[in-house]
């Protein structure tokens, strides 16, 4: 009930929970994502013609590359390796989510996300 006194109560920031790690941990990574969206212009472009997707069911594993940087997620509870289907191009991590790329093959750890970006810009990479 949005209107009991408890629901608010409920509700209410409890900042001392920043002293421990589990939630700090999760501060510093909600800093460091908009950080990079911040300072990332393809991930604040809202233009949905400069996104392509490859959703892969049967291993629960969704890429999506704006522009120069490419997303990818395993929503799956085993570690998960796919061929990036998008033009090739030389990925940099952006964040260290423990997955990697090698040879076009990107390998995501369970229930994990990456962030990469293309040094080149997007009008000098093959499509």
């Amino acid at each position: 009930d949005p209107h009991d006194e408890q629901t608010f109560l409920r509700s209410k920031l409890n900042w001392s929970l920043l002293d421990r790690d589990e939630h700090a941990s999760l501060r510093r990574l909600y800093n460091q994502l908009l950080t990079l969206r911040r300072n990332t212009p393809a991930l604040r472009n809202l233009d949905l013609n400069a996104v392509e997707t490859d959703a892969d069911d049967a291993r629960s594993v969704l890429l999506v590359r704006r522009d120069d940087v490419l997303l990818a997620f395993n929503f799956s509870e085993k570690t998960q390796t796919v061929d990036i289907p998008f033009a090739h191009a030389e990925w940099r991590a952006l964040i260290d989510t423990g997955a990697k790329i090698e040879e076009m093959r990107l390998t995501l750890p369970p229930y994990a996300f990456a962030v990469y970006q293309s040094p080149l810009p997007a009008a000098r990479r093959e499509r």
